[in-house]
């Protein structure tokens, strides 16, 4: 085993963020004795599911090591996170709060999108060598082609544009959402 995992911005988060506050939420949980509602058993069962389609799928990479690496992934960036929204978002406000939060961090990807398509710069590419991240995959896609030249399709720190473009819906639908519940109203420009 060379490595546990690949580390990444969303697992560093979960570890430094996430996980302490899970912890926090576990021992004031064994005080009240809470059981598991149903959504919390759907998304175990989704997890167990995860891992038994893990362990029996038929590939060449299906080693232990890499079973550990794929549950202690899905551990940190699918169940971790809904443990902590579940239990430590105990009403509508905070719920709001949170959201809030995810939008205008959205709204910030935006403005560096728009800053790469506009100066025709992928700002954060300069950084993988010191990250040791890889090499891009799909690079033909990144630069397209038009009869008026060319357009670059930004990145920023998504990683790729097509996830850029899927968190860029996100934060529109959550923008319509709460459009009228933002306060002040200018947060809504922003966004």
């Amino acid at each position: 085993v060379n490595f546990l995992m690949r580390m990444s911005p969303a697992r560093l988060l979960a570890l430094l963020i996430l996980l302490p506050i899970a912890f926090r939420l576990i021992q004031t949980q064994r005080r009240t004795e809470t059981v598991l509602k149903v959504n919390q058993s759907f998304v175990l069962a989704f997890a167990l599911m995860v891992v038994v389609v893990m362990m029996l799928s038929d590939s060449h990479v299906n080693t232990l090591a890499n079973n550990v690496r794929n549950v202690i992934d899905l551990m940190l960036l699918v169940v971790l996170p809904f443990y902590v929204m579940a239990h430590a978002l105990r009403d509508l406000r905070q719920l709001r709060e949170a959201l809030a939060c995810l939008l205008m961090g959205l709204a910030l990807l935006g403005v560096f999108a728009l800053f790469e398509t506009m100066r025709y710069w992928l700002v954060f590419e300069t950084m993988r060598g010191p990250l040791g991240l890889p090499p891009p995959t799909l690079t033909l896609y990144v630069l397209r082609e038009t009869a008026g030249g060319g357009a670059l399709r930004a990145m920023a720190t998504a990683g790729h544009p097509i996830v850029l473009g899927y968190f860029m819906g996100v934060g529109l639908c959550l923008w319509i959402a709460m459009r009228r519940s933002l306060k002040p109203p200018m947060l809504g420009l922003v966004a």
